[in-house]
């Protein structure tokens, strides 16, 4: 839940940063889903894939990328995110929007700079 601070900005209420690990969990989780998706279903299963993808690449992982985290946390979560894309088709740039395939390719660089600047909000 989001509260407005005394700033203006809508801030988590409990403040609290979920480690990377359990942060990228859920990831995990749902590509399992679609990795066991029956065989008559492939086609939307695939659909849902890249639709999932789009919504890591554009909301979930540049919003975990303007959490406040140490140098050290930064650098395992990009590590994180890149070995899910490695791991889960992330590479595929089919449907994705202009500020998913930004994502993408920063992730693809690895680097601190180019991932924190593609997670800037529009």
């Amino acid at each position: 839940m989001r509260h407005t601070s005394p700033h203006g900005a809508a801030q988590h209420l409990t403040g609290h940063v979920h480690p990377v690990d359990s942060f990228y969990a859920y990831f995990s989780e749902v590509f399992e889903v679609l990795r066991d998706t029956p065989s008559a279903s492939r086609s939307r299963a695939r659909y849902a894939h890249r639709k999932y993808w789009n919504r890591l690449f554009s909301f979930d992982i540049p919003t975990e990328m303007r959490r406040k985290r140490d140098a050290a946390g930064r650098r395992a979560s990009i590590t994180k995110a890149r070995s899910i894309m490695q791991e889960n088709g992330g590479e595929e740039t089919e449907g994705l929007s202009a500020k998913a395939l930004t994502m993408q390719a920063a992730l693809q660089r690895g680097d601190v700079a180019s991932v924190e600047l593609a997670a800037r909000p529009d």
